[in-house]
């Protein structure tokens, strides 16, 4: 309804209301692009409880799976699962995942994990969402947990489902020290990651494990392996420009 106070200026008088308030953070981010997600990376890493708002309810989590943080897709009616807890099942790439799927040695209650992926690993970050869609194909969305350091667009949002998880593992990240049955535990509303593995036995698998070895060459590819740094810390740095040579003209 249009009043006229004493001024002459009109004004819309409104019915009080009351706002439902579903969560309390330090710090918001709205937009799940690059920028959203890598400002809601930092907040997280500094300890703030953070929250990333975009359609299908993106979050990011961390703890001692993911210290530097992950991504957690969410449905787009938010109506998927909150927390998740159960022995891991590990992948070192898309295709082992996929022929363990087509095979039936996924079971519902397992955390899937697929390790190797981030950017050094492929190198470059690798895509995930054929392995989410198989397993919701497999009648296996809302009974598993996936859990990798590739890359889940924002289409996939079935189950639950986390990705970019950082450090990944091929750089020496908690993801890559995962073996078969170890307790992985998600929670969506706590914001965290664990994987319940005591320090001394993770220190033991880290010291056994491969160091990561750049290909050699001058190719793009190379020289991007030789200089990514990991997610949500740097940029891949330019390579050395070489310096450029002069030329002299025939007389």
């Amino acid at each position: 309804m249009t009043e006229q106070p004493g001024d002459g200026t009109a004004v819309i008088a409104e019915p009080s209301r009351s706002t439902p308030v579903y969560g309390e953070f330090d710090a918001v981010a709205v937009g799940g692009g690059p920028a959203g997600i890598m400002a809601a990376s930092a907040a997280a890493r500094t300890g703030h409880s953070t929250i990333l708002l975009k359609l299908g309810g993106i979050v990011i989590v961390r703890g001692s799976l993911a210290p530097d943080g992950a991504v957690v897709k969410r449905t787009v009616a938010d109506d998927g699962l909150c927390r998740f807890t159960g022995p891991a099942k590990v992948f070192r790439s898309r295709e082992e995942g996929l022929a363990a799927i087509r095979g039936g040695e996924v079971r519902p209650g397992q955390v899937l994990v697929l390790t190797g992926l981030g950017l050094r690993g492929p190198p470059g970050m690798g895509l995930t969402s054929v392995f989410v869609f198989a397993l919701d194909g497999a009648g296996l969305s809302g009974k598993v947990a996936v859990i990798t350091d590739g890359q889940l667009p924002g289409l996939v949002n079935k189950g639950l489902s986390v990705a970019e998880a950082s450090p990944e593992g091929a750089a020496g990240g908690p993801l890559g020290l995962v073996e078969n049955g170890d307790p992985i535990s998600v929670g969506t509303e706590a914001r965290t990651i664990e994987l319940e593995v005591p320090e001394p036995e993770l220190a033991r698998r880290r010291a056994q494990l491969s160091p990561l070895t750049p290909p050699a060459g001058c190719g793009w590819l190379s020289v991007y392996a030789r200089s990514a740094s990991p997610s949500g810390r740097a940029r891949p740095s330019a390579p050395p420009r070489r310096k450029a040579r002069g030329f002299r003209r025939r007389r």
